[in-house]
């Protein structure tokens, strides 16, 4: 009997308890929270890395189709604008060149491009011309018979932009600021009219 009564003595009390298991919790949650708060920045900072490359690639893709379907006209300023376009929401200092070119076998940039850097504010921005090569449209479009024995020409477009990590913890990790580039190949083929030639005359 005296045996039930010592155990009973040395039991702690349940609110005891209660207050040990709520320091416990503390203590981990404490441990854990720093882990998980670096990890759902480190998140939302890769998430925002990805969707800044795929505009940008986007902006390729678009800047491509144009200028394949306008292959016929040397003027590139539509290839540049649809790249403006679709960048519209950055920063015009973040958005670095622009190449125009005319891509090899394995798509990449030979001797015949041009370089571009947009200029002032957007809606009404102005692009320049760096450096580059004249693509001829003669060689642009092969000639009219692009259909028949000549292949067509490959257009590439790259654009090269500048991404700012948003938390503290991707600028330690990848620094204040880091370009990206990605391009897009396009195979040039002018409209067809109805006679079955091209609007590329030359």
């Amino acid at each position: 009997m005296s045996s039930n009564v010592e155990n009973k003595e040395r039991r702690p009390a349940p609110a005891l308890l209660r207050s040990r298991q709520r320091g416990q919790g503390l203590v981990e949650m404490a441990l854990v929270l720093p882990f998980l708060l670096v990890l759902t920045l480190g998140i939302v900072d890769v998430g925002v890395l990805i969707s800044d490359r795929y505009n940008i690639l986007y902006s390729t893709r678009e800047a491509a189709r144009v200028g394949a379907a306008n292959a016929c006209f040397y003027d590139d300023s539509s290839i540049v604008q649809r790249v403006a376009s679709v960048l519209r929401n950055k920063p015009v200092s973040d958005i670095g060149p622009i190449y125009v070119y005319k891509a090899d076998i394995n798509g990449n940039m030979g001797s015949f491009f041009q370089e571009y850097i947009i200029t002032g504010t957007f809606p009404g921005f102005g692009y320049r011309t760096v450096s580059g090569s004249n693509w001829p449209y003669t060689i642009r479009h092969n000639n009219p018979d692009y259909l028949g024995l000549k292949p067509a020409d490959w257009l590439g477009v790259k654009v090269t932009s500048t991404h700012h990590p948003i938390t503290l913890i991707g600028q330690g990790f990848w620094g204040a600021a880091f370009s990206v580039t990605e391009k897009t190949i396009m195979r040039i083929e002018p409209p067809e009219k109805a006679d079955g030639t091209t609007d590329c005359q030359g």
